[in-house]
């Protein structure tokens, strides 16, 4: 299953000094995998082995999020990120995501506590900020505003 395609935003998304080579070895490895979910057979099966042993290594929440028969959603959304002068940033508008808290969790091992990460618009958007390495609170998504010009003319 890859997920559902939601608009993404973020805040704050400082990166640790001592994580940027990390997350950007994790940007790499899954932008390289990215094809995963196109290949079939032997090909696709060690190459999700070699997936998941990967990502179990690289990111904690990952790690915990699997169990022992199943992994937990790839988290190929963070293979459309950069990081720049030590932020985080988008370069694509929408992502496909399985487990949005998922994501905002193994993000939050590599971003500075504070940083937000939101997914989707309006009323059924999701929003976490990091509190500290593997540990999010969501947070309440503020209506946007209405435009009440009209009302008073």
């Amino acid at each position: 299953m890859m997920g559902e395609t939601l608009r993404w935003q973020f805040e704050d998304a400082r990166v640790e000094p001592d994580q940027v080579d990390d997350l950007q070895a994790l940007i790499q490895m899954l932008f390289q995998r990215r094809s995963l979910p196109h290949l079939t057979g032997w090909a696709k099966t060690w190459q999700v082995k070699e997936l998941v042993r990967d990502l179990k290594a690289a990111s904690t929440a990952y790690a915990a999020a699997c169990t022992d028969d199943r992994p937990a959603p790839f988290p190929f959304a963070l293979a459309h990120l950069r990081i720049r002068e030590g932020r985080l940033e988008p370069i694509a508008d929408a992502v496909q995501v399985e487990d949005p808290a998922l994501l905002a969790r193994i993000l939050s091992e590599f971003l500075e506590p504070g940083a937000t990460v939101q997914f989707g618009m309006g009323a059924e958007a999701q929003r976490w900020k990091s509190t500290g390495s593997g540990e999010v609170t969501p947070v309440p998504v503020s209506p946007a505003p209405t435009d009440t010009s009209a009302d008073k003319a």
